[in-house]
């Protein structure tokens, strides 16, 4: 029952969107005729020569929507892609003795080929289709090569994003969520537990961007001063197996990101130079308040004795409360700077 309540999402999530569509069309179609189409009245002569000027600005620019308007016009950039293929061979030194032996016996050769990809395909300006994905090609000297661990595809995101009016968003299928600006240790950032995929580095930073995404429907309204969101991932099979050989490659590991119902609510603020953002996070037996607060400091770092001119760096502090069942309460709290 619950592997069919995401496709029952999905469904709502796009019929939301065809009527948006659909009352935005009538919206246009009720609207007057512009000047330029205008009938004239009865008895009043039209001037050939009048508005020439006007004429001379090009319809795209006097077609475009106003600020807060949504447009019924094709996107100028429909589909926006990007991809690389990376090789890496690795060779591993022949191991020592040690008084405790290695969980699991390194290889003394491993090559991966990977291709990543990302795609962004907009049919129109108010509806946007997703795709993160990366597929790896193993070869190491005790696995064989036509084996279950040869080829690995990492499915991040593929979801809908419809933008159902001016700001507001409706999403629905597999998104990658991320919360707080620390790297490395971050409490609030509630949606990477069980996300971790085969890493090409051990950058914090490409950590967090390369792991899978969570199955879900999230809302969300952006204005010039914050935004608020509120997302619903539902359980979908039983919790796996940390650690399974027996699984294929290409399995998209709904079992490890989709194994409890849960709720996350954001509020964020720009206060000044400040960006606060309060977070709300729910599941079954166990319930977590956020709170990220995060503030440039200047636009330059001091090292070696140079000044070397960087992006702003950011002051981030992190304090999370939790409430976990029979009711203990415990606290955590992260302090970054970059």
């Amino acid at each position: 029952m619950t592997r069919t309540f995401l496709p029952t999402l999905v469904a709502v999530a796009l019929a939301t969107c065809t009527v948006a569509l659909a009352s935005a069309d009538e919206d246009k179609r009720g609207e007057a005729q512009p000047l330029s189409q205008a009938q004239p009245e009865l008895g009043v002569p039209v001037a050939s020569n009048e508005n020439k000027e006007v004429d001379l600005i090009p319809a795209e620019i006097q077609n475009a929507p106003q600020a807060g308007e949504l447009s019924d016009g094709p996107a100028p950039r429909r589909l926006h892609a990007k991809s690389f293929v990376e090789d890496v061979l690795t060779l591993d030194s022949p191991s020592r003795p040690v008084p405790v032996p290695y969980p699991l016996q390194p290889s003394d050769w491993q090559n991966r080929t990977s291709l990543d990809l990302y795609l962004e395909w907009s049919p129109g300006h108010r509806m946007t289709l997703v795709l993160s994905n990366r597929l790896n090609l193993l070869e190491q000297d005790d696995v064989a090569f036509l084996s279950r661990q040869t080829v690995r595809n990492d499915l991040r995101e593929a979801y809908l994003s419809c933008e159902v009016a001016a700001g507001m968003f409706l999403e629905a299928g597999r998104i990658n969520v991320r919360n707080g600006a620390a790297l490395g240790f971050n409490p609030t950032d509630f949606f990477k537990t069980r996300t971790l995929v085969g890493q090409a580095s051990l950058d914090p930073s490409i950590v967090r961007q390369n792991r899978l995404g969570t199955l879900m429907v999230r809302g969300q309204e952006i204005w010039s001063s914050g935004a608020v969101s509120l997302a619903f991932a539902p359980k979908l099979f039983r919790p796996s197996a940390i650690v399974d050989d027996s699984r294929l490659g290409v399995d998209p590991r709904f079992d490890a990101t989709n194994a409890q119902h849960r709720v996350l609510g954001a509020l964020s603020l720009d206060i000044g130079s400040w960006s606060p953002q309060l977070l709300g996070y729910f599941e079954r037996g166990r319930s977590k308040v956020g709170f990220n607060l995060s503030r440039p400091f200047g636009d330059a770092v001091v090292a070696s004795e140079r000044r070397i001119p960087l992006p702003p760096s950011r002051f981030h502090a992190a304090v999370v409360a939790e409430l976990v069942r029979p009711w203990q309460y415990r606290r955590s709290s992260t302090w970054h700077r970059r």
